[in-house]
């Protein structure tokens, strides 16, 4: 009943309303969807549904696949063919699994992939149950035999509301180009493995195509933000803040496009793009003092429990400039309802509620300039 009251309240406040799947679903609630933005990916969505078909036939019975076909208002002529491409084939193809698609006309002031898997979760939610799993990926992406099998198995195994999958990159066939996504890679995976060491609950890599998390947890954390990009990365950081941790599927199960992009000034394809253009990978990694820092800082947050701001203070600023820094994030204004309007249990998960994902990359790139 609290589920069903929480489902109604996101579906009547916050969901959005403009959009409609283009073919009912078949069924009345499904255990699993898999939610793919598609703009301009006519050449991509076959090899992806084939890789989709492929998976394991137990799954694939109890899950919707919601393909949100779409472009803004001034994207230009070829997007709009590519996308009535796409449209085309799968209306005129007959799947062996549950597929529904979106043909939606973005705002141009929120266009782009955020707000499109903000459309494709929130009508998923018409055909959820509490513990229903939504997937989000991507159309250029390949999809492992057990993409499926392996995250409900982990669902099942685990009593967790989010969890993010392996990745490896495909293979790019131009040398320098493959040579920089394996460079990139290092640095995401290097950065996450850092941040975790140093007591972070944000370490891990934000990439769209990896993301899951259950219909209870998608409705208690918000929902998808409608950014046009690192929707990613905002959206898993509110994950984190409300279980508190990120779940991670050890295993590579998702292989993203190693392509060229300049839709959006973040991300895989932005980066290689811009190593295309002369820029170096190496500029992207946080000193090894950053982590150090964040590592010491971290322990002392810990021990400080009831401690009064001066008493914090005294403490950080043995370390070189954090209380310069922290006075820059306005420390000030929130550690008494940090610290005195929680018990010891619930101190350090609030304490991360404010220095969250954003502040901690804050405060790698202080450390590091």
């Amino acid at each position: 009943m609290q589920f069903n009251f929480r489902l109604k309240k996101y579906l009547d406040k916050k969901a959005e309303k403009d959009w409609n799947l283009l073919i009912k679903p078949p069924q009345k609630m499904y255990d699993v969807f898999i939610v793919v933005p598609a703009k301009a990916e006519s050449k991509n969505i076959p090899q992806l549904l084939d890789n989709i078909s492929n998976q394991n036939k137990d799954y694939l019975e109890k899950c919707l696949i919601i393909i949100v076909v779409n472009n803004s208002t001034d994207d230009s002529k070829d997007v709009i063919n590519n996308n009535n491409k796409t449209i085309k084939y799968l209306s005129d193809n007959v799947f062996d699994f549950d597929l529904s698609y979106i043909d939606a006309t973005l705002p141009l002031k929120n266009a782009g992939v955020g707000l499109s898997r903000k459309i494709g979760a929130d009508l998923a939610l018409n055909y959820c149950k509490e513990s229903s799993v939504i997937c989000y990926t991507d159309a250029d992406v390949k999809l492992s035999k057990d993409y499926l099998e392996t995250i409900m198995d982990y669902y099942k195994k685990h009593d967790c509301g989010c969890a993010i999958v392996g990745f490896k990159h495909q293979k790019n066939s131009e040398p320098k180009i493959q040579k920089s996504i394996q460079e990139y890679e290092r640095f995401l995976l290097k950065t996450a493995k850092d941040l975790k060491e140093s007591g972070s609950p944000y370490g891990y890599v934000s990439l769209g195509s990896c993301m899951t998390c259950t219909s209870a947890g998608y409705i208690a954390s918000g929902g998808m933000n409608r950014m046009k990009a690192t929707e990613d990365f905002y959206f898993l950081q509110e994950l984190t803040k409300h279980f508190e941790c990120m779940n991670i599927i050890d295993k590579n199960l998702v292989y993203p496009s190693s392509r060229i992009s300049s839709r959006v000034y973040l991300g895989t394809g932005y980066r290689m793009k811009q190593s295309s253009e002369g820029f170096s990978i190496n500029e992207l990694y946080f000193s090894e003092d950053s982590f150090i820092n964040l590592k010491k800082f971290l322990k002392i947050i810990k021990k400080s429990y009831k401690a009064s701001l001066n008493q914090l203070l005294g403490e950080t600023k043995k370390i070189n400039r954090l209380n310069d820094f922290l006075n820059q994030q306005d420390i000030n204004k929130v550690w008494g309802s940090l610290n005195e309007n929680v018990d010891e249990n619930k101190f350090i998960s609030q304490f991360h509620r404010w220095f969250d994902g954003l502040k901690t990359i804050k405060f790698l790139k202080y450390y590091s300039n």
